[in-house]
């Protein structure tokens, strides 16, 4: 495939850096480049150049969902947690009154020897990736090829402070690319352009809300794989109607049943979701439901199971706040804990303060001692997690994701810097993409 010229300067620069990359001291080098520019061909090709080996080069994301990406293109990928980190659980002590508490937690401690046969490292959506992380990948000495795409939406927390200065950035959309539909009009939108109503080839469909009657509405979201709106009002009615829609009684199952798709909406490190412990329940990943019980309906709690999309087993039972389903919102805050008990019963964990105003030293003191046998007596603490309905989901939550065929509620008006909401979403369309506005 003959290269564009960004393309050709890009490879020419990347194998000049490696090349020379343990004389300068620069170990890193940031690929950044929009949808159809054709970053990961130039990747393949310029690993090819530097003849390396396919053991030699390790792929990695942020996320299991993004390594999966990578994997259903061909890659042996993984995350970048699995890579450079190992999963310890070491037990530490609390003091709680005059009485001293063991514990126990899972810790990612960096690893110590070197990353075995690896000559180099590719990260892909690196914008997920934040600089403490980023400085213990470079820790291992290895060079670190990173890419991303400058049009994408940033992430919701963390740092990332070598996003702001890449080494190359390619803008010319290859040949095989410039007339892809969706490459069409995400770089219309990119360059905050009107994307008119209308066909665009056989793949993208701009579609007026207001024309569209509710059988033409429901047909469309049920034939899509996924579905990305801007608002939580507009994600929560999507939800509620996808559901209707399947046949699930949303008043009497209001909480999720086997079968529904659900997301977790934030990060435990400390649980895989198969097996191999390769991937980690992290803020994004998806799956449908086989199992959900009730374990606490004072505490709003509750326990499920899922299959993940990229995956073929289920994970094991997480416990979940399940309050969102029982009054849209949550009712712990985010990483609470519980204890288990040798019973089975749950136990939140608590940071002791005594209310001065409203209960004496005495009854202060005896909290302590019961908090205290509590700990004693369980059998585990671990982090509450969150799970929603995930038949629609927001654009942040769609990074690092594709799917091949995708419904768009346009609500990048409702956004700063909307021509990157809309690029963003734009660009999780594989095959087929409609947008409604």
């Amino acid at each position: 495939m003959e290269l564009t010229k960004g393309q050709e300067v890009a490879k020419e620069m990347i194998i000049d850096w490696y090349k020379s990359c343990k004389l300068t001291g620069k170990q890193f080098f940031y690929l950044s480049g929009y949808a159809g520019t054709g970053k990961t061909f130039l990747i393949s090709l310029i690993i090819d150049i530097l003849g390396l080996k396919e053991f030699q080069v390790a792929f990695a994301t942020y996320t299991g969902k993004a390594a999966s990406v990578l994997i259903q293109k061909g890659r042996d990928a993984s995350t970048i947690h699995r890579l450079i980190y190992t999963p310890i659980e070491e037990e530490y002590e609390t003091k709680v009154g005059n009485e001293t508490v063991i514990s126990k937690r899972i810790q990612f401690i960096k690893k110590t020897d070197k990353i075995p046969n690896y000559k180099l490292i590719v990260i892909d959506e690196v914008s997920m990736v934040d600089d403490k992380m980023m400085k213990d990948l470079l820790s291992f000495g290895i060079p670190v090829l990173a890419t991303g795409d400058p049009g994408q939406l940033p992430p919701i927390s963390g740092t990332s402070t070598f996003m702001s200065s890449p080494d190359f950035i390619l803008t010319d959309i290859v040949r095989q690319a410039a007339d892809n539909p969706i490459i069409k009009v995400a770089t219309l939108a990119r360059f905050k352009q009107e994307i008119p109503y209308g066909k665009y080839g056989d793949d993208v469909l701009v579609l007026n809300r207001a024309n569209l009657n509710p059988t033409q509405l429901k047909n469309l979201l049920l034939k899509a794989d996924q579905v990305i709106c801007g608002t939580n009002a507009t994600r929560n009615y999507l939800n509620t109607e996808i559901r209707r829609y399947k046949g699930i009684d949303v008043i009497k199952d209001q909480f999720p049943i086997p079968g529904d798709k659900v997301i977790c909406t934030v990060n435990n490190w400390e649980k895989s979701i198969d097996e191999d412990e390769t991937y980690n329940l992290v803020n994004g990943i998806m799956g449908k439901v086989t199992s959900n019980e009730l374990i606490n309906r004072t505490l709003n709690l509750s326990r499920l199971s899922f299959i993940p999309d990229f995956l073929e087993d289920e994970t094991e039972k997480f416990v979940y706040d399940d309050g969102i389903f029982l009054n849209d919102e949550w009712t712990y805050d985010m990483h609470q804990r519980v204890y288990t008990m040798a019973d089975g019963a749950y136990k939140l964990k608590q940071w002791l303060t005594r209310k001065t105003d409203k209960e004496s030293f005495e009854q202060f003191r005896d909290r302590i001692k019961e908090y205290v046998l509590t700990q004693r007596n369980s059998m585990e603490d671990q982090q509450i997690n969150r799970f929603e309905f995930g038949y629609a989901i927001s654009a942040h939550k769609a990074q690092g994701s594709e799917w091949e065929k995708i419904v768009l509620f346009d609500e990048s008006y409702l956004f700063g810097e909307s021509e990157k909401w809309l690029y963003s979403a734009i660009t999780r369309a594989k095959k087929k993409l409609v947008i409604i506005r």
